[in-house]
């Protein structure tokens, strides 16, 4: 089993809803983790990260680029990876 890597770290929950929609219809399966880390507040002090499978994270983070949720230019993307 291909062990989860994070391909995209947020600070707002509703900001994986979209990137996870995307590569659900490329057939790629998203994890979400962290989103409790501070219930309530819209932050999370870590960031709540997307994860794939290791074995789909290039695809995955070419799609997102695609997309316009990465950007080439890590410090101005609107995730990291």
């Amino acid at each position: 089993m291909d062990r989860l890597v994070t391909i995209i770290t947020v600070f707002n929950p509703h900001e994986t809803g979209l990137p996870c929609s995307l590569l659900d219809s490329e057939g790629i399966e998203c994890f979400v983790q962290d989103t409790m880390s501070v219930p309530y507040t819209g932050l999370a002090g870590g960031g709540i990260k997307l994860q794939v499978r290791e074995s789909e994270a290039l695809r995955a983070i070419e799609i997102l680029k695609d997309g316009g949720f990465i950007s080439s230019d890590k410090s101005c993307g609107k995730g990291t990876y």
